[in-house]
């Protein structure tokens, strides 16, 4: 973030010490090294001097960055960046907006700081009740309910899917607002619907939006690449910044769809959005995916003659371990359905980091790598839940037993620390062992979150035969059974989930020493191909865990590899070449 006039201080006890202290309300700035308006606003607002003058006379000015501090922009976010939120010594909201301009920045200082001093101790007889109310009742988010988990969940989503689908371009928008967003989880249930049902109207869906996001403005057409949306209807106008996080979600959105839809185009673009992938937001040399590339109006206009003489934007190299993990988990599998080693490679030194730089000693995760490499973040949920995959993908693709024993260990310290034992549902972060500052001090569940460790939970039980993990996932997706029809499509995730728990996967076991290439062939076979709901395990007869489960199940001995297709106690005869068991596994509905 650029460097501005206003004296900017951390989110810390000391700055709303100083806001007690000096009675003065806090001015916090939610910014993103990647967000466009965050910039114009440091270039205009924030050095505008007579905006500046007045903040640090009036204010206790707080500069938070959105993708160190998800936990606090989850709290405090007016809409999108930057925020500008106005709070009292307390942490609770005065008022607040998004991009202000200078003029307007200046009378919205000046009001409420009359505001502040003129209403003082009717604010604070406010704040108070406000504290009282949400400490003995808290959100009412993932309350906790008794009902099934029935299919009006998921059919009730397609339906808001259906119902809000841009039928001419493609994509979701809201009402009134053209602006469109790629919604990877929404394409995700989209596409598990098409495989099962068949429907033209989901084939429709996905090769109108997959082909309006890759074919336009979207799309980065010379170096690759997404941008993070579309200001309008035809996906021509992106915002031009590039996130990690949403190519881990598209990644798998293309490769699913070529299978499904039996379109070579879509695994083109899946390619070429890897080629960008590991040409610039990685780092080839310690393993790692970068977080993301900075916005440049200039700079993507141009075609591929005029970049040339021109500096890439900045990218922010610091490694974030939630879109990180969500980008192995998605990598593994594009590896196996492209058949490109040099992404899984990459994607299996990327958690070997992770683990080594920022796995706590309590086998929590941190949340990112500074700069400076250093690790940064409490156990906030959503590194868990993106990371308990990506050791889950990990396990499949190497059939290495550590990281099925490091997903244990993480679902382990969810349960012990952010589980909700009377309602069901995990919390975004620990208050009881992190910083309570503000609204920091209310828990907060997440629906996404709650569905993304929902999910981790169900596949770690059908690895694992850990029951414990398979009651915890079903009473957090039962907690919020009421909740998600406020969120419409925007559940998708959530009623996949939902659907994981409403039926058996398929369970492609192989039995074979996982480092032999009959074994990683089939492997890559199982890995690569796509099905809904299916998980991968590698049993190695030489190792003693393995071989228990081998006997127990009455897999005979070979001395070649075997695959065996299992959905529930029902499983195939054995399979032991490549295109036999893809072949299999297409038809397997």
């Amino acid at each position: 973030m650029a460097q501005t006039k206003v004296q900017w201080q951390a989110w810390d006890e000391q700055a709303f010490a100083r806001s007690r202290d000096e009675d003065k309300p806090v001015l916090l700035g939610i910014s993103a090294v990647w967000c466009h308006w965050c910039h114009v606003m440091d270039r205009q607002t924030y050095s505008n001097d007579a905006v500046v003058s007045y903040i640090n006379e009036h204010y206790i000015p707080v500069r938070v960055d959105n993708d160190e501090r998800p936990d606090i922009n989850e709290r405090y976010n007016q809409g999108g960046w930057p925020t500008t939120a106005f709070l009292t010594p307390e942490g609770e909201i005065l008022a607040g907006a998004t991009y202000v301009p200078p003029d307007e920045m200046l009378r919205m200082l000046q009001q409420i700081d009359h505001y502040y001093h003129a209403n003082r101790e009717a604010i604070s007889q406010r704040v108070a009740e406000m504290i009282y109310q949400q400490e003995q009742h808290g959100e009412a988010q993932g309350n906790g309910t008794t009902t099934d988990l029935s299919g009006e969940i998921v059919s009730g989503v397609l339906t808001d899917i259906e119902a809000r689908f841009d039928s001419r371009y493609g994509g979701w928008a809201s009402p009134g607002n053209p602006t469109k967003f790629p919604h990877p989880s929404t394409l995700d249930l989209v596409i598990a619907q098409r495989y099962r049902s068949g429907e033209s109207f989901w084939a429709e869906v996905l090769n109108k939006t997959l082909d309006g996001m890759a074919n336009y403005g979207m799309y980065d057409q010379v170096a690759g690449g997404f941008f993070r949306y579309s200001t309008d209807r035809q996906w021509q106008l992106p915002h031009f910044e590039k996130m990690l996080e949403a190519h881990a979600g598209l990644v798998r959105n293309y490769v699913s769809a070529a299978q499904v839809l039996d379109a070579p185009r879509f695994a083109d673009v899946a390619r070429s959005a890897i080629g960008y992938l590991l040409s610039t937001l990685s780092d080839t040399e310690q393993g790692g995916f970068y977080g993301s590339q900075d916005a440049d109006e200039e700079y993507y206009a141009l075609n591929a003659a005029g970049r040339k003489g021109m500096a890439a934007p900045f990218v922010d190299t610091r490694i974030y371990t939630n879109w990180n993990a969500d980008m192995v988990d998605t990598a593994l599998y594009a590896a196996a359905a492209l058949d490109n080693p040099v992404l899984a490679e990459h994607a299996l030194r990327t958690i070997e980091r992770l683990l080594a730089e920022l796995r706590a000693s309590d086998g929590a995760m941190r949340h990112n790598l500074d700069f400076n490499g250093n690790p940064q973040g409490e156990g906030m949920l959503t590194d868990q839940a993106s990371m308990g995959h990506a050791l889950l993908a990990a396990y499949s693709y190497s059939g290495d037993r550590a990281y099925l024993d490091a997903a244990t260990t993480l679902a382990d310290w969810l349960q012990a620390n952010l589980y909700d034992t009377e309602q069901g549902g995990f919390y975004d972060r620990n208050a009881a062992q992190s910083e309570t500052l503000g609204r920091l001090r209310y828990p907060v569940k997440s629906l996404t979150e709650n569905a993304h460790a929902a999910d981790f939970l169900l596949w770690l039980y059908h690895l694992s035969g850990e029951q414990s993990y398979r009651d915890m996932a079903l009473a957090t997706l039962r907690a919020f059974t009421e909740e998600y029809r406020n969120y419409g499509y925007f559940a998708s995730g959530y009623a996949l989930v939902v659907e994981h728990a409403s039926s058996e996967p398929t369970h492609i076991i192989i039995v074979g020493d996982p480092n032999a290439a009959d074994t990683q062939a089939l492997a890559v076979a199982a890995i690569g191909t796509y099905q809904p709901w299916k998980l991968v395990q590698i049993l190695d007869p030489a190792a003693e865990a393995d071989a228990s489960l081998i006997e127990q199940r009455g897999y005979p001995s070979s001395a070649a590899a075997t695959a065996y297709v299992c959905i529930g106690q029902t499983c195939s005869a054995p399979i032991s070449d490549v295109a036999s068991l893809r072949q299999g596994l297409r038809f397997e509905v």
